[in-house]
């Protein structure tokens, strides 16, 4: 589920260039998302899996979605 929201966002952000003087500007987007659950043991874990995805999008020609796995 957090793939397909991160997904969502990167592909809104894609599709609308940004106008400015100079003419458009098109912008892509790296997300990494991590799910949790009420059982987390810390939230810190939570971002730092998501850190991880974001780092592993960028790496990897970014404009993606990478998702966390546990």
């Amino acid at each position: 589920m957090t793939r397909t929201l991160g997904e969502r966002v990167r592909l809104a952000v894609c599709e609308r260039p940004v106008e400015t003087s100079a003419g458009p500007l098109h912008v892509t987007v790296s997300v990494g998302t991590a799910a949790f659950s009420r059982d987390e043991p810390a939230l810190s874990a939570v971002l730092g899996r998501a850190d991880q995805s974001l780092y592993a999008a960028k790496s990897a020609d970014r404009n993606r979605t990478v998702a966390a796995h546990r």
